[in-house]
């Protein structure tokens, strides 16, 4: 596949970056286009997120104890086995950002990063093939993204 950048302004800026870091234009693209694309999948994760936390009662009251699979803002799926959740959800969304989290009762836990690119601000609940999130206590939660 071939791209074309037809704003000038950009393309200049793209090669003097590149002059200055001494890598081929093409690598200082694809780098620029990853951060981009990897800050897409940081809010999306972020909005997944806040939508398990605002309906969390609600998720206590019908799914406990169960993984629920949020895409957009809705449970799309459920199981009690995050891995045959994961498979079913990797078949219907491929890639894209869809949080896998558990389903227990109690306050809004911390979250911490583990593997992978460590993401920017608040660690949100999932995981992207590149490294997984972890709950204190050791709860996965698992976030399928495009790349």
């Amino acid at each position: 596949m071939t791209i074309e950048l037809r704003e000038p302004r950009l393309v200049e800026q793209i090669k003097r970056l590149a002059a200055d870091q001494a890598q081929p234009a093409e690598k200082v693209l694809e780098t620029a286009v990853q951060e981009h694309l990897d800050k897409l999948e940081r809010e999306a994760i972020h909005a997944e997120t806040e939508a398990f936390w605002d309906m969390h009662d609600d998720l206590v009251k019908k799914y406990q104890g169960e993984h629920v699979a949020l895409y957009q803002g809705e449970v799309v799926d459920h199981d009690e086995d995050a891995s045959r959740l994961e498979r079913r959800v990797r078949e219907q969304f491929g890639e894209l950002p869809v949080l896998i989290a558990p389903v227990k009762p109690g306050p809004r836990r911390h979250l911490r990063w583990i593997g992978g690119a460590q993401p920017m601000g608040r660690a949100p609940l999932g995981f992207s093939l590149r490294g997984r999130f972890k709950d204190r206590q050791a709860d996965l939660a698992r976030c399928l993204r495009r790349r």
